[in-house]
């Protein structure tokens, strides 16, 4: 690799080693499911949640003068709390990269690395003993999936999504 190639490495991931390079990396993007789970679930709830208090009041009249205001003061703020929680995961997506490298698999975020698979670690396993990955969607006629990477030494789990079939093939043959 030449000097160049090592100082763009160096300012990608700080703490590569001096025989280390990058052989392939790709920003982290958003899995679906936790940010449905976790943010339209809740919004839809809050939206419903006037359609049960209706049933609830109508069963005891007195109780519309407790739920009305309470509801009227805590579904702003709730949404608003799961807008910012939205934005905070977009951002952080946006932020966290993953890194394949000569020596380990990497997950950072702002040039600091969160996890760490070291190849060793991988090394002599089967395939299905480590990585597992399951169809996520297809884009332009090209297939993408969800890839778990877990190393059982360490027992860190490393959720790569929006991975091309090649991409997986190189983690594949990175480990052989």
């Amino acid at each position: 690799m030449s000097a160049i190639k090592k100082k763009e490495s160096r300012l990608l991931v700080p703490d590569l080693k001096e025989n280390e390079s990058i052989l392939w990396n790709q920003n982290a993007s958003i899995d679906i499911k936790p940010l449905l789970r976790n943010s339209c679930i809740p919004i839809l709830l809050l939206l419903f949640t006037p359609i049960v208090l209706d049933s609830v009041v109508q069963a005891a009249p007195a109780s519309l003068i407790i739920i009305i205001p309470l509801y009227n003061v805590f579904a702003p703020i709730l949404f608003a709390l799961l807008i910012i929680y939205i934005i905070y995961i977009v951002f952080q997506s946006k932020r966290t990269n993953q890194y394949l490298t000569t020596d380990r698999l990497l997950v950072t975020r702002n040039g600091k690395i969160l996890k760490e698979i070291p190849r060793v670690n991988l090394q002599g396993l089967a395939t299905n003993q480590f990585m597992s990955f399951e169809w996520q969607k297809q884009n332009l006629g090209h297939d993408y999936y969800v890839v778990t990477i877990t190393d059982s030494i360490s027992g860190i789990s490393i959720i790569m999504t929006s991975v091309d079939k090649k991409s997986i093939d190189l983690i594949e043959r990175w480990i052989e």
